[in-house]
């Protein structure tokens, strides 16, 4: 898996190449200690992942690179598993990078912690880049270098690339010093000659506005790497009242939002422009930036035209992704506060953010029509137990602060029916009676439908029908009309095998909305029955007659094959006690589903028909379980929750096809832990969500949609080796092509995969 870094993630949205030729530059020293004067360091311990005890971390006299003094941080790491943990502290220095900037240190580390990993980094810097690198020495201690560069915004302006850099500006109160491992004991680290040094170009290259052809030769040497920028128009909308700026954003890329910060991948916009397949779901984004105070704010867009067509103003849904705050950037973790995009809202009075206190502020509906803003940011806050969350229908008025901002989701259903060719139309923004900004929107319908994904897209979903529930804002007690909106759901994002919690006497009212909504009936995922681990053969032969009679109430619904789950993330002998229940089953004419890791071949390979493998992936393990003639699925690559819609989309897209599993089954679709908008009631996780539910719907978030572009790639490749696999039957040379397939890289820009996509779908109809 991807290491993420709490609270600077953002510091490493794009790859910048190492400085390899630094004389071009002057260098002075911003920072510098070789902790010689041992005198007190005012910093603190930020957040570990795992339980710690610290033992000491200060001034010593023990170890030193060159002097007699280091800086030292003595902990004992407490855990069970192999998994990396990361400790972070804080260390309160104040300076700006206007340029590009050098940290630089010496560190050695102790015991059984080869394996160690220490970075340092700015820590509240947003529009900054970052790379690291290790020198070894002769002797125990090793350099470590990190450049840090501006996120400068580009915009594309001729066919030769020239560009322009924008100007740039970063306050920096405070350097984080993070150390991860995999190990657990003790662990003993020494930092010594610290120094932060700025580069500024003799002829100021990055100060004002500056042709990067005048300066060709240095960016040559530094190896200045130039950014694909969209393919969109890129300059300032005409506004009389100048009170807003619009960025195009990308929308599945990961760009985390404060409210107040521009992040790398905006540019400024005058037209928008995309193509998709009909029944496609289009996402794309705009960020407002506004320069006074606006209100009453409206956006709508016109219907789309074609010569012989159009497509309707109600197939766009548009919603605000709301920044609030959250513990954490992964699941298992709940002590910080930091700000992000998540919640794909109508209104935006929902949710109000106390930026001042830190604090989000839940608007909850409480019996006798009366409505209040619940506190939900502290381990002690408590959701009302008779509140209700809702939502509304459609987008509503919304105002922005001035020097805020706010991204706006765009969602374009493409009609099943929709006529090739090229749309247009109009979005409009206003504030009052105030016509703040217009553009027009291309949407190019393709002459094709997509394939049927190649790889299966199921999720543990814990949700059952319960009319009678009095916790309709819970991940499990589900309304039938609940129900139904969240399959609807499911099934409008390419998940189409949810798995089912529900017992056999209640789920015939499940799998009848299942069936109407309409998604597939070859397979079901049940938790409702599970294997077990028994050796007894009186317990044996009722799970073949619990099995024998779910296979007979799912046949009725057109079910045909039925997915039973072992005893989940079992390992060593647990995992091997299985085997005599799992043979069992495979008998009795279902099949076996469990999550594990990837010891998990080793022992039950063989009879494991489904393996829904933990964390990164691995394309030997798809090969091992292949070789049995068995599959795999991913999930927790990440687990759901996490406010990154680009890591979503690819590790669940075209990185889980290039590896050669069969489909996916992240965990969860919903499951809250306490209450489902407090991310701080719980002692050790964040909530799972890819959906909120309210009172009569679900919030959706941007996660959640990425997760859907990952579904879309695939669907899209699937259709090339359809359209590939007819030609090659018919006789066409297609090793181009092929050839194309087999160099994919899924860690390439995926906008720009997609599109290469559809270039040879086209070539070969």
């Amino acid at each position: 898996m991807r290491i993420y870094i709490y609270r600077i993630l953002f510091l490493f949205f794009t790859a910048v190449s190492l400085l390899t030729n630094l004389s071009v530059f002057s260098s002075y020293i911003l920072y510098e200690n070789n902790f010689e004067d041992n005198k007190k360091l005012n910093f603190k311990h930020l957040f570990s992942t795992t339980d710690i005890k610290m033992n000491y971390a200060g001034i010593t006299g023990e170890e030193s690179s060159g002097g007699r003094h280091s800086l030292k941080f003595d902990f004992i790491i407490n855990k069970n598993d192999s998994a990396k943990s990361v400790h972070y502290w804080l260390m309160p220095l104040n300076f700006v990078i206007k340029d590009v900037i050098k940290i630089s240190c010496a560190f050695s580390l102790k015991g059984n912690h080869s394996d160690a990993e220490v970075t340092i980094l700015p820590y509240d810097a947003s529009n900054i880049s970052s790379n690291h690198y290790f020198e070894k020495t002769r002797s125990k201690w090793k350099k470590l270098y990190t450049n840090i560069f501006p996120v400068v915004q580009t915009a594309h302006r001729e066919p030769d690339e020239s560009f322009q850099l924008l100007p740039f500006y970063e306050k920096v109160s405070n350097l984080l010093i993070k150390i991860e491992t995999k190990q657990s004991g003790r662990a003993v680290c020494y930092l010594d000659d610290l120094q932060i040094s700025h580069l500024t170009s003799d002829d100021k290259i990055y100060t004002g506005i500056t042709s990067l052809r005048e300066h060709n030769n240095i960016l040559a040497n530094t190896n200045f790497k130039k950014k694909q920028v969209a393919e969109i128009q890129t300059a300032n909308i005409p506004d009389q009242n100048n009170s807003a700026d619009v960025y195009f954003l990308p929308p599945t890329k990961y760009n985390r939002l404060t409210g107040k910060n521009i992040p790398k991948d905006a540019v400024l916009l005058t037209k928008f422009s995309d193509r998709g397949a009909p029944g496609q779901y289009l996402p794309f984004s705009l960020l407002i930036q506004a320069k006074k105070d606006l209100t009453h704010i409206k956006i709508y867009c016109s219907d789309l035209k074609s010569p012989v067509s159009s497509i309707s103003s109600d197939k766009m849904d548009i919603s605000i992704a709301k920044v609030w705050y959250q513990a954490g950037f992964r699941t298992n973790e709940n002590k910080l506060k930091i700000l992000t995009q998540e919640l794909l809202v109508k209104d935006d009075d929902i949710l109000k953010v106390d930026y001042e206190n830190e604090k989000n502020l839940i608007r909850v509906n409480l019996p006798g029509n009366k409505k209040e803003y619940v506190d939900l940011t502290s381990s002690d806050s408590k959701f009302p137990d008779n509140g209700l969350v809702q939502d509304s229908d459609e987008l509503q008025l919304f105002s922005i602060e001035k020097d805020f901002n706010k991204q706006i989701w765009f969602t374009l259903h493409i009609p099943e029916n929709a006529v090739p060719g090229k749309y247009e139309g109009t979005i409009t923004i206003t504030a009052g009676d105030v016509k703040l900004k217009a553009f027009p929107i291309v949407v190019e319908v393709l002459p094709f439908h997509l394939s049927k994904s190649i790889l299966t897209y199921g999720i543990y979903y814990h949700g059952y029908v319960d009319d009678y529930t009095d916790k309709p804002m819970n991940f499990t007690n589900k309304t039938s009309k609940q129900y139904k909106i969240e399959m609807e759901d499911l099934k409008q994002h390419g998940v189409l095998y949810p798995t089912t919690y529900q017992i056999l006497k209640n789920l015939n009212k499940d799998l009848k909305i299942r069936k109407d909504v309409g998604l597939p009936t070859d397979k079901l995922f049940t938790l409702g029955i599970q294997t077990g681990n028994s050796n007894n053969d009186a317990v044996l032969e009722q799970l073949r007659k619990n099995i024998s009679e779910w296979r007979s109430t799912i046949s009725k619904y057109g079910y045909k094959e039925l997915f039973v789950y072992g005893i989940d993330e079992a390992r060593d002998d647990k995992l091997r006690s299985q085997r005599k229940s799992w043979t069992l089953v495979r008998s009795a004419g279902a099949k076996v589903f469990v999550a594990g890791y990837k010891e998990t071949f080793t022992d039950m390979g063989d009879v494991l028909d489904v393996a829904v493998i933990q964390g990164s992936l691995d394309p030997l393990q798809a090969q091992l379980y292949h070789s049995k003639g068995n599959k795999i699925f991913s999930y927790s690559n990440p687990q759901a929750g996490e406010e990154n819609p680009e890591v979503y989309r690819r590790n669940y897209g075209l990185a889980l096809w290039k590896a050669g599993y069969d489909g996916a089954m992240d965990y969860a679709y919903q499951k809250n832990y306490g209450s489902t908008w407090n991310d701080w009631d719980h002692k050790k996780y964040r909530d799972e969500n890819f959906t909120y539910p309210t009172a009569d719907g679900i919030i959706s978030t941007v996660q959640w949609e990425g997760f859907r572009a990952g579904v879309d790639d695939v669907r899209y490749l699937s259709t090339l080796l359809d359209l590939l696999n007819k030609a090659k039957n018919n006789g066409k040379n297609v090793s181009a092509i092929e050839q194309w397939l087999y160099d994919l890289n899924p860690n390439d820009d995926l906008d720009k995969l997609r599109n290469e996509i559809i270039d040879r779908i086209l070539l070969l109809q």
